[in-house]
């Protein structure tokens, strides 16, 4: 997946930048395009079919998916609070 952010502005897509993966444009800023990504997250996990997949569930993997979760909570949050960006991206790291 190609993710482009700051659809809000007028910035030319790059149409031949990585033409075959699926492209999700998304305004952080402005929430546009989140619900679409979400979506195509959840289906992309569903289509991966992990409960018949070699892939090993155990609790290092969920405890990092909870952090990831929890995190990607907090942005959410600062974003709807006009958090600026710079000290969101300092934040989480």
């Amino acid at each position: 997946m190609l993710l482009m952010n700051k659809i809000d502005k007028e910035v030319e897509e790059a149409q031949h930048f990585m033409p075959h993966l699926p492209r999700i444009r998304i305004s952080a800023k402005k929430g546009v395009g989140i619900d679409e990504l979400e979506q195509f997250l959840v289906d992309s996990i569903s289509q991966s079919n992990l409960e018949n997949s070699s892939v090993e569930h155990n609790i290092r993997h969920i405890n990092i998916l909870e952090k990831i979760q929890t995190g990607l909570e907090d942005i959410e949050m600062a974003f709807e609070q006009s958090v600026p960006s710079d000290l969101i991206a300092i934040d989480k790291y």
